[in-house]
């Protein structure tokens, strides 16, 4: 029974901090205007994630040398006169990509022209969850990039 109670003490300290600090986390993105708590399906802690990651996205010259930092960009094959794209690399934060996939999957569900451009690629092309759900996740950091470094608000009608 005492061992019982310590550990429900012990679950309600735990509770009350992850509270805390998820309020000291919402009140610093509130000081801030960052373009990906424009989106639809995506939660301040995701988007605080995502920021925390990428930090000044100022330092990136292009989306695809976002893309390469978060390890997303396509391996090159190449053998005397043929060049080929294969699988994503994976050599950039896998937190950062973590964070990108889930952020991706809620995307797809609020977002129709997300959920079209997913479906293009799963259905239609015949791609697996997986590969359908990274191209989506390629677009986001794309759209994330050209609102950040142009500072324009996110217009979903925009993407169609």
């Amino acid at each position: 029974e005492f061992e019982l109670k310590t550990l429900l003490q012990l679950y309600n300290n735990l509770d009350q901090s992850i509270e805390e600090i998820d309020t000291k986390i919402t009140n610093i993105m509130n000081c801030y205007q960052f373009k990906i708590t424009e989106f639809k399906g995506v939660g301040i802690i995701s988007a605080a994630s995502l920021v925390a990651e990428i930090g000044d996205i100022n330092r990136f010259n292009n989306p695809n040398q976002l893309l390469a930092f978060a390890g997303l960009e396509p391996s090159t094959i190449e053998s005397g006169t043929m060049v080929q794209k294969g699988k994503m690399v994976k050599r950039g934060s896998p937190h950062l990509r973590y964070v990108l996939m889930n952020v991706a999957m809620t995307i797809i569900l609020n977002n129709p022209t997300f959920y079209e451009y997913y479906s293009k690629k799963h259905y239609k092309e015949g791609k697996t969850h997986r590969v359908a759900l990274s191209h989506v996740v390629r677009k986001l950091l794309r759209i994330i990039y050209h609102l950040e470094i142009t500072d324009k608000k996110f217009d979903a009608k925009l993407l169609y």
